[in-house]
């Protein structure tokens, strides 16, 4: 026999998050590639028990999706960070590769060491028509000995939910 559903379930289309680990919840990179010092740490959360720390200069974590998405699909695109220490001139530095004029955007977004975490609305910037390929974050800053920047919560919905 069939499970029935309650009829509620049929009216509300499912939400389907679009970036894989991004809370990082795995206690890895897993759907991520990285470059330089970055790691996965439990010091400080924005939510959940796992965050990224970027410990460096030019540290780099990169999402390709399977399947462009398009803006028209994304009911929400963003992001909490934080920096910590003595940095000079710190910024986030988000990449996002636009499918359909196959071309990177970036957007840099300078910060005075928030001391708590911060969010970053990403879908804002993203032009009507375009579609997403794949997502790149940077830390870009002078360091000194101990510093770094927390990352946590990066989320893009789809609110039709069909993949």
């Amino acid at each position: 026999m069939a499970k029935m559903q309650p009829f509620w379930w049929f009216l509300a289309p499912p939400i389907l998050e679009k970036i894989i680990n991004g809370g990082f919840e795995t206690g890895d990179f897993t759907g991520w590639t990285t470059s330089g010092n970055v790691s996965i740490s439990s010091a400080s959360p924005h939510s959940g028990t796992k965050h990224a720390r970027f410990n460096a200069q030019n540290a780099l974590i990169t999402q390709t999706f399977s399947a462009p998405i398009p803006k028209s699909r994304m009911s929400s695109f963003g992001l909490y960070w934080k920096a910590s220490g003595e940095w000079i001139n710190p910024y986030l530095r988000v990449g996002v590769y636009y499918s359909v004029t196959k071309v990177w955007h970036y957007i840099e977004m300078e910060f005075p060491r928030p001391a708590t975490y911060t969010y970053v609305d990403i879908l804002a910037t993203i032009p009507d028509g375009e579609s997403i390929g794949a997502i790149d974050i940077a830390a870009l800053a002078q360091f000194s000995s101990g510093d770094y920047f927390d990352l946590d919560d990066i989320s893009m919905i789809d609110p039709i939910g069909t993949g």
